[in-house]
């Protein structure tokens, strides 16, 4: 299954931020698959496949916090933010963080 993104995978890199969690990046990773990386788990990272449109496939390094898919918001065409959900026995409610 080859579902390529809506935007070009440089439109969703980047540094976002949520309120409570704090920061996280967007990188460009190895075989050019985009990987999530977060301030306070330093030693995590999560590789995300697109699935078409704006929805990405998300597995966790550490396999404890699940597979999810996530959804990226876009406005006039550019990221806004994605909404960040691990597995429910982990943490239940999901982070919504914002592009800067």
């Amino acid at each position: 299954m080859n579902h390529p993104p809506a935007l070009p995978a440089s439109a969703y890199i980047g540094k976002y931020t949520n309120d409570l969690y704090g920061n996280m990046t967007v990188t460009q990773g190895a075989n050019n698959d985009l990987e999530m990386r977060f301030e306070h788990h330093t030693r995590m990272y999560a590789k995300l496949q697109p699935l078409g449109g704006n929805r990405f496939y998300v597995t966790f390094s550490d396999p404890i916090l699940g597979k999810a898919i996530f959804p990226f918001t876009v406005q006039d065409g550019k990221v806004t933010g994605v909404r960040v959900k691990v597995a429910d026995f982990v943490e239940y409610d999901p982070y919504d963080f914002v592009k800067q």
